[in-house]
């Protein structure tokens, strides 16, 4: 059984003493540096495809057409870049070689790309990318939510109840009709002078929101067809600027006061449908000219 065993161990070890060896890496002559680095689109923003292409440098024969990949890196859950293919690398004229890398950001601002492992040792540090952010130019943050609003009617129904609250004990004194009568006359100034009140406080409330461009003329003019609506009883949303002034007639008021309310009305359609620039001091125009055509209607009708 002995002399079996040692000519067995003796042929193994002959065997593979012969076995040729592994085949060895792809040597790098010289260091491999980055000559030209694109990014198409240059400018790109979240979730945008993108495409890098990098010229190498010194990157010897044999790598054209090898698989590369991301070189590995801590996962993440919040990760700033998806890469969704790497080319494999293909050679261009003067010795040098083109690497593409077809990926997506999904942050605002630079981010650090994964290098890329050619293999053969080769690890390819790929250059930062810069992601713009969706805002248009100048816009540093939003605009805060608005808080609630109050539901339609709230402000003269709340003044009549305060104004009943005051005056009934001194209407108890004058009997059971006089209270009546005194009640009525302030529910039908509220329903008078409501549309007026909600005007104002809307005016100045789109004031202190800091609105500007032709988000502010078209409020402007939504807001005073809104006081029509609720002072006149009339389909004034759905009239343009020239049947405005027969309408108003129809409804009451003299041939002033409803110029000065087509003419306010009129006045904000330059900014919100002309394309005009609106400047500080011609939103401060369009605001007093409604506040004063509003007035005149009010006047209007209280004396008609």
């Amino acid at each position: 059984m002995r002399r079996l065993w040692v000519p067995a161990v003796l042929a193994a070890a002959a065997a593979a003493a012969q076995e040729p060896p592994a085949a060895a890496a792809t040597p790098v002559a010289a260091p491999v540096r980055i000559e030209q680095v694109t990014f198409i689109p240059a400018r790109f923003t979240v979730g945008d495809p993108v495409e890098l292409q990098v010229v190498l440098v010194g990157l010897p024969a044999g790598f054209e057409g090898k698989a590369a990949r991301p070189a590995a890196t801590a996962a993440s859950p919040l990760a700033a870049i998806m890469i969704d293919r790497i080319a494999p690398v293909a050679p261009l004229a003067g010795g040098r070689h083109l690497l593409r890398v077809a990926f997506r950001s999904f942050r605002p601002g630079n981010a650090a790309l994964p290098a890329v492992d050619l293999g053969g040792g080769v690890l390819i540090e790929l250059p930062d990318a810069r992601t713009v952010a969706t805002l248009p130019d100048g816009v540093g943050r939003l605009e805060p939510a608005r808080g609630p609003l109050p539901l339609p009617g709230t402000a003269p129904r709340l003044i009549a109840v305060i104004a009943l609250l005051l005056a009934a004990p001194a209407a108890a004194s004058f009997g059971a009709r006089r209270p009546v009568r005194a009640l009525g006359r302030l529910l039908a100034a509220g329903r008078r002078h409501g549309p007026r009140l909600r005007f104002e406080r809307d005016l100045r409330a789109l004031a202190g929101r800091g609105t500007s461009g032709s988000a502010y003329s078209a409020e402007v003019a939504r807001l005073t067809r809104r006081f029509l609506m609720g002072r006149l009883q009339v389909a004034a949303r759905s009239k343009t600027a020239s049947e405005l002034p027969a309408l108003l007639a129809d409804a009451g008021l003299t041939p002033h006061a409803a110029a000065a309310v087509t003419g306010a009305i009129t006045a904000t359609e330059r900014f919100t449908f002309g394309g005009a620039p609106l400047r500080d001091t011609d939103a401060a125009i369009l605001a007093d000219t409604a506040r004063a055509a509003v007035a005149a209607a009010e006047r209007d009708l209280d004396e008609g």
